[in-house]
């Protein structure tokens, strides 16, 4: 049963995680388009749809993830492209999906809430850490500094992968901390998981290799524990292992229509318009399928 201070440190989180959905998401409306997030938006959504990468030059993790709300949304259009020459035709592509068959601000705006929940998870994260080292007052105080953060509420609300793998990162390290401290499975498990999703969504998560090898060898140092060595080298090719099987799997799971789409139950119908303009395949929110 849970005490009256830790009831209302509770309140006190979710009230401040509150305050940081409603800036983004009273605020993001006033914003317009940066010059990316259309391209984030449409690769996921052409990754979801299709289960393929020709349009993407960066993992796809985030994208897809942005790219989730359009799927609920009926005649959303994706515009044809070269498949020859698919990386040239990558900016035209955005252009065309957002701004040219399907409604902008519509397909903007609903982007857009996947890296709000992001931030808010963040926002979780930063709370817990605080709390478990210093307890809940700072806890609150960190988490009331992030929320307060122009940098942060601006980028919470912009579809781009820097707050995707700030979030990702964040979270791997605090797993690796508590299992560094704990030993427990669960912590490496989900270090391990964090690990997967961060490098699956920008290239600049590998520098958590490394890293993690860092600490791992500043914590033999200090014990001066050889057998400690052995089991912290053995623990960096386990979270390296956890974070490439993740990458294969999600992407079988896609290219199988097995993964998300699969689940959501969507189908996919294809048309081409015999028209003047690109041909075009008209894909129905209910829908995605090979």
């Amino acid at each position: 049963m849970l005490t009256e201070p830790r009831r209302m440190h509770n309140w006190i989180v979710i009230t401040l995680l509150g305050l940081l959905a409603v800036l983004c998401l009273l605020s993001m409306r006033f914003n317009s388009p940066t010059a990316d997030e259309q391209n984030h938006i449409s690769r996921g959504y052409h990754y979801l749809a299709t289960g393929n990468l020709d349009l993407n030059v960066a993992p796809p993790f985030v994208n897809a993830l942005s790219a989730v709300p359009l799927l609920f949304q009926r005649d959303i259009t994706i515009p044809s492209y070269d498949v020859t020459h698919a990386k040239t035709y990558i900016n035209q592509f955005a252009d065309e999906f957002v701004w040219v068959y399907n409604d902008a601000e519509r397909i903007i705006y609903s982007g857009r809430l996947a890296i709000v929940v992001l931030s808010l998870l963040l926002g979780y994260f930063v709370f817990r850490w605080a709390n478990e080292l210093w307890g809940a007052r700072a806890g609150l105080l960190a988490l009331l500094l992030y929320v307060l953060d122009p940098n942060i509420v601006a980028h919470s609300q912009l579809v781009t992968t820097d707050l995707g793998v700030a979030c990702l990162i964040f979270i791997a390290t605090y797993f690796l901390w508590r299992f560094l401290r704990q030993r427990r499975n669960l912590d490496l498990a989900l270090a391990g998981i964090a690990v997967g999703l961060a490098q699956a969504t920008k290239f600049s998560a590998l520098l958590l290799l490394p890293i993690i090898a860092g600490v791992l060898i500043i914590e033999t140092l200090v014990l001066r524990d050889h057998q400690r060595f052995r089991l912290n080298l053995r623990l960096w090719f386990q979270l390296g292992g956890r974070g490439r099987r993740l990458l294969e799997l999600a992407e079988l799971n896609i290219q199988g229509r097995s993964g998300l789409v699969a689940v959501l139950g969507t189908h996919h119908a294809a048309e081409v318009a015999d028209t003047g303009t690109p041909a075009v395949y008209c894909v129905q929110a209910s829908a995605v399928e090979q």
